[in-house]
């Protein structure tokens, strides 16, 4: 039992090194196709870490200034740290929220393209959009803000 959690671990070990640079050629291959709102999804993603359906069930009442005010799907509960702090995106991703709810694209499509854009959008074969949310719990772990 042991050896299986080190192997899941050894298997993962990769992520914390590789996920920033692909999500960093998405973003950009994303902003060059005018694809703000797939881009907004992925970087509130990569920042926050919570659960991509929700952040696809967000609306623009969710962002308050740079904080996300979201409860989650599973449990019903609000996305918070364990110093009871909501999750704060940077300036530049509340400028690209503030844009792309102006124009009143509030992720209408389905959860699925935006999913599908993201891993089409990426070459590496490996990655998966849950892998980014594993990044940023390993990155908050050793940051010790878990």
């Amino acid at each position: 039992m042991r050896d299986r959690k080190k192997d899941r671990y050894a298997e993962r070990k990769w992520v914390v090194y590789e996920i920033p640079g692909m999500c960093k050629q998405i973003l950009k291959k994303l902003m060059e196709e005018r694809d703000l709102e797939t881009a907004l999804f992925l970087r509130i993603l990569m920042e926050t870490g919570i659960h991509p359906e929700d952040i696809w069930l967000m609306r623009e009442s969710g962002i308050k200034g740079r904080e996300i005010r979201l409860s989650t799907l599973k449990e019903g509960r609000e996305y918070r740290d364990l110093h009871g702090r909501y999750p704060k995106i940077s300036k530049r991703t509340a400028q690209m929220a503030e844009i792309v709810f102006r124009y009143g694209l509030y992720f209408e499509k389905p959860y699925i393209y935006y999913s599908l854009k993201i891993k089409r959008s990426c070459e590496d074969p490996r990655f998966q959009i849950h892998l980014v949310r594993v990044y940023h719990q390993h990155i908050q772990f050793l940051r010790g803000q878990m």
